[in-house]
């Protein structure tokens, strides 16, 4: 098990133009955060 400390990891670049903040990744699942403003879509 891999443990993330979140308050370490960086905002990355995505095709939707917000944070978003990459969690965890292997071969089966993802982990992410996005920050959106209210009203905002993606």
């Amino acid at each position: 098990m891999k443990i993330t400390a979140v308050s370490e990891v960086t905002s990355g670049p995505n095709p939707h133009d917000r944070d978003a903040w990459l969690i965890y990744s292997n071969n089966h699942a993802i982990t992410g955060e996005i920050s959106q403003n209210p009203g905002a879509t993606i």
